[in-house]
């Protein structure tokens, strides 16, 4: 089975948090993205990987950064 690999990015580049959903879980990648990133405060960007290629980037707003 296939996954999306999310991947919370920090300012300084370090990785915050890994999540894991399946292809055919029925969630749109980058609007499942964007909810980790309200959750996630610690993270400038999430990133998306399907297999070993990153499918897209969700980062936050300007001005909407993380402390």
């Amino acid at each position: 089975m296939t996954s999306y690999v999310y991947l919370g990015v920090a300012r300084n580049e370090s990785a915050t948090f890994v999540d894991i959903d399946a292809v055919d879980s029925g969630r749109e990648p980058t609007i499942h993205a964007r909810s980790l990133l309200s959750e996630h405060l610690s993270c400038e960007r999430v990133e998306i990987w399907r297999d070993d290629e990153r499918v897209a980037i969700v980062a936050r707003p300007v001005g909407d950064h993380a402390p």
